[in-house]
Formats: C-alpha cells, structure tokens, sequence
C-alpha cells in the first residue's frame, strides 16, 4: 500500500518519501478552495491525490493565448471522471514562485529544497514497492 496526504504539512500523519510544498491549496477534502475568478489565466500544473494510492501530475496548457485560470483548474480537478474531471480529494498548485519546495526522506541521500517562504500545504507520497 501506497499512502498520500494533501493538506496541511501540520497535519501529515506518516513519515513520507516525497513532499510537494507549494500554494495554493486548489481543493481539499474533495471540495475547491478557490472562491474567485481573479488571477490571470496561465499555463497550470498541479499535482492531485485521487485516493486509493492514486496521484497524477497534471499540466494543463492553453488551447489559445490564455491558459486556465486558478479558480478553473480547482473546479475541474474536484469533478469526478465520469463528467471529465479528476475526482481530487486533494490538489497543490505546483506553477513555481518562491512557494515552490520538495522534501525528501533522508534515506534518498536528496537534499530537500524548502521553499524561501513559508508555506503550509503539502501533498505527500509514499511509494509502493512493484
């Protein structure tokens, strides 16, 4: 059994491999956290915890000039699969500026790279052994 978190960092329940810290939070606990339609659409990735062990990576790109906007891709994310969303229980932005930080178990002999800010969401994965 895999296992992944997406939420608060305070909150992670277990020692993971591989923690993605980034804002914002897009949804939690199945439910999007993006409220307006104000930022500039742009080019997305995001990182999304669809339960059962289940991540994906997404990057969403722009089909003109514009890409999908914060508030677009958190409620895209929270749709289940069967209307052509994601079925997200969890989503971090992963679309860089100084939130942007990964932490590594020590056992991968990684260094980490903290974000320069502080920064209290995280998706975080322990992998399955194949």
């Amino acid at each position: 059994g895999a296992e992944a978190f997406g939420g608060r960092w305070e909150s992670l329940g277990f020692e993971p491999e591989l923690a993605l810290k980034n804002f914002p939070l897009l949804v939690e606990n199945g439910a999007a956290r993006v409220k307006d339609n104000g930022d500039p659409g742009n080019p997305r990735t995001f990182v999304c915890d669809s339960g059962g062990g289940i991540v994906h990576l997404v990057v969403v790109l722009p089909t003109d000039t514009q890409g999908p906007t914060l508030f677009e891709i958190a409620h895209l994310a929270e749709l289940s699969s069967a209307v052509g969303g994601f079925g997200c229980r969890s989503v971090v932005n992963l679309d860089g500026g100084p939130s942007s930080g990964y932490w590594l178990a020590a056992s991968t002999g990684v260094p980490s790279a903290e974000p320069p800010v502080r920064i209290g969401h995280a998706l975080a994965i322990v992998p399955r052994a194949l």
